[in-house]
C-alpha cells in the first residue's frame, strides 16, 4: 500500500511540470488578435503587425487617435483591424459655435476608409487605401439692424485612394498616406440684399458648384488596444 501510493505520488509530480507547460502554451496562442509579443520577457509594450496561428503572441484588433487626411478627412479616428490584411478606419469631428445673438455656425464632418496591407512585418504595414469624406456647414449671421440676414450652407463630398504606410512605436502606432481625390461642393447662400433705387431690401440665393481633382496627403497617430 505504501509502494502503490508512493508510484502514485512520484507519477503526479512528474507529469505536473507538462501539464503546465501545455496550458501555458495554450492560453499564449488562444489571445485575440493584432499585436504584443516577447513573451519570454513578459514585455506588454512591443507591437507585432504580423498576425499567424503559430505565434505564441497576443495581438489587438483596435487603433484609437487623431487623423487628418484630404481622403478620409480628419477628427477623432477609430480602425478596427480585421485580420492582418483588412482594415476600416472612422473619422469623425464635429462643433457649433454661437457667437451673439446674431451668428452663429455649425460644422460636422465624418469619414470611411478601408485599408489592404500589402506588406507587413513587426513594426511596419504597407498598405493601399480608398475612402471619403462629407461635410456639412451651416452659418448664420445677421446684420443692418435685422433687415439684412444670411444664411449660408455648404456640403461637401469627397472620394479619394492611394497607399500609405504605419509604423509602431511600442502601442503607438503613426501612419502617413499619399493619393488622389475628388472633391465637389455646392454651396448655397440666402440674404436680403438692397435696393437703392426703391430703398428696400429684397431676398437673393446664390448657388456655387465647386469641383477639384489633386494630390491628397495624410497622416495620424493612434493607440493599439
Amino acid at each position: 500500500m505504501k509502494i502503490n501510493l508512493f508510484l502514485l505520488c512520484s507519477v503526479f509530480i512528474i507529469s505536473f511540470p507538462v501539464f503546465a507547460q501545455e496550458s501555458e502554451s495554450y492560453s499564449l496562442i488562444a489571445t485575440p488578435i493584432f499585436a504584443q509579443t516577447d513573451t519570454q520577457n513578459n514585455n506588454t509594450d512591443n507591437v507585432d503587425f504580423s498576425i499567424t496561428n503559430t505565434q505564441k503572441t497576443q495581438h489587438y484588433r483596435h487603433e484609437l487617435g487623431f487623423s487628418a487626411s484630404l481622403i478620409s478627412g480628419y477628427g477623432i479616428s477609430y480602425q478596427h483591424n480585421f485580420d492582418t490584411y483588412n482594415s476600416l478606419k472612422t473619422t469623425f469631428f464635429a462643433y457649433s459655435s454661437q457667437y451673439n445673438d446674431e451668428d452663429s455656425d455649425i460644422n460636422a464632418i465624418f469619414g470611411l476608409e478601408y485599408k489592404r496591407n500589402f506588406h507587413v512585418s513587426r513594426t511596419m504595414k504597407v498598405y493601399g487605401l480608398v475612402g471619403g469624406f462629407f461635410n456639412y456647414a451651416e452659418d448664420y449671421y445677421n446684420y443692418s439692424y435685422g433687415y439684412n440676414k444670411s444664411y449660408y450652407f455648404s456640403n461637401d463630398w469627397n472620394v479619394g485612394a492611394g497607399l500609405g504606410c504605419a509604423f509602431a512605436l511600442k502601442r503607438i502606432v503613426l501612419n502617413v498616406d499619399i493619393g488622389f481625390r475628388y472633391f465637389y461642393s455646392l454651396e448655397r447662400d440666402f440674404y436680403n440684399d438692397y435696393d437703392y433705387d426703391n430703398d428696400e431690401y429684397f431676398p437673393t440665393v446664390n448657388r456655387s458648384k465647386y469641383k477639384l481633382f489633386n494630390i491628397a496627403v495624410g497622416a495620424g497617430i493612434a493607440y493599439l488596444f
